[in-house]
């Protein structure tokens, strides 16, 4: 669950306010006598039931206890299998599509690394910025001349 800045903001002034307040409960001094006098409440539970559709419903015609042990027949295991297996080789196409896009982006992201000029100086003597020639320079902006 995401908050929103002013759900955060309007929790924190409630947490805020009720620390500054001070809130005190109120102390409740009980009767024995009337919680002696009390009744005690009885609950009433409904029964449990076999299944959700117990013996008072037929089951579909001609359905009997080989059908259900059917489902667990060596034949059924293995389709089962067979297609618990073809689920598992066919990804996600959420992963699929974003790991695309990794590949994506991240291909664009080399391609420019190597279009763009290396920034670096060949030789550590190099400067990155070459020096301007004194003549170059207006004489208002040198402070040798």
């Amino acid at each position: 669950m995401y908050w929103s800045w002013k759900q955060v903001l309007a929790a924190v002034v409630v947490v805020v306010g009720c620390a500054c307040c001070g809130l005190e409960a109120t102390p409740v001094e009980p009767d024995l006598e009337q919680l002696l006098k009390a009744p005690i409440p009885t609950h009433q539970f409904t029964p449990a039931r076999a299944g959700w559709n117990g013996p008072e419903s037929a089951g579909p015609e001609g359905a009997s206890d080989v059908t259900v042990l059917d489902r667990y027949s060596p034949e059924a295991s293995a389709l089962a299998l067979r297609r618990e297996l073809q689920h598992l080789a066919i990804p996600d196409w959420r992963f699929a599509s974003s790991l695309a896009l990794l590949i994506v982006a991240l291909r664009a992201v080399r391609q420019r690394m190597e279009q763009r000029p290396s920034v670096l100086p060949s030789r550590p003597g190099d400067r990155l910025i070459p020096e301007a020639e004194p003549e170059a320079i207006p004489e208002e902006l040198n402070p040798a001349a």
